[in-house]
């Protein structure tokens, strides 16, 4: 099943029922950066109104509570333990950066830390490939989508300022 955490006592009672009708639980969580988020989204939705003449457009307060509402998420699955095993990912790597698992005891393996393994991810140093990438896209954006899109695109430009890489800031 994949959702959002848009409603974190929503999700946290969802994941809790399906522990308890006996299904394995886990949950891997994207550790992404704001504004690689909300670029994402927005370069997901003109990648597909090119392609197609549509595209899916998130509403940018749905993002924000998501975007918020994984970390409350993120206590609720800790404190309650209701998944068997919680991972964080970085966006385009297959390995997690943390993991935790419940052991035969009902305890977790490691002091939990879903929640702070999310933040580390989102505010770490972006590395240069990651920059590099964000600048290609950033411009791309700029150069083709219309000037109703411009203070979305300067807005995420600000989000980045602090994580991209020195050799790609502007």
């Amino acid at each position: 099943m994949q959702t959002t955490a848009q409603n974190p006592e929503f999700l946290a009672q969802n994941i809790g029922d399906f522990r308890r009708a006996g299904y394995k639980v886990s949950v891997p969580v994207m550790g992404v950066p704001e504004a690689m988020s909300q670029q994402g989204i927005i370069n997901r939705y003109h990648e597909q109104s090119k392609d197609g003449g549509a595209g899916r457009l998130t509403v940018p307060e749905k993002a924000r509570l998501s975007y918020t509402g994984i970390l409350v998420s993120a206590d609720l699955i800790d404190s309650g333990r209701l998944a068997d095993t919680v991972a964080v990912y970085r966006r385009g790597s297959s390995e997690p950066t943390y993991i935790n698992k419940l052991g035969s005891d009902g305890e977790w393996v490691s002091p939990p830390g879903l929640r702070t393994a999310i933040e580390v991810e989102r505010t770490r140093p972006w590395t240069t490939a990651e920059s590099r990438d964000f600048r290609a896209i950033q411009d791309r954006l700029t150069a083709e989508m219309g000037a109703e899109w411009r203070p979305r695109i300067s807005e995420i430009e600000n989000l980045a300022r602090p994580f991209i890489s020195p050799d790609f800031r502007r």
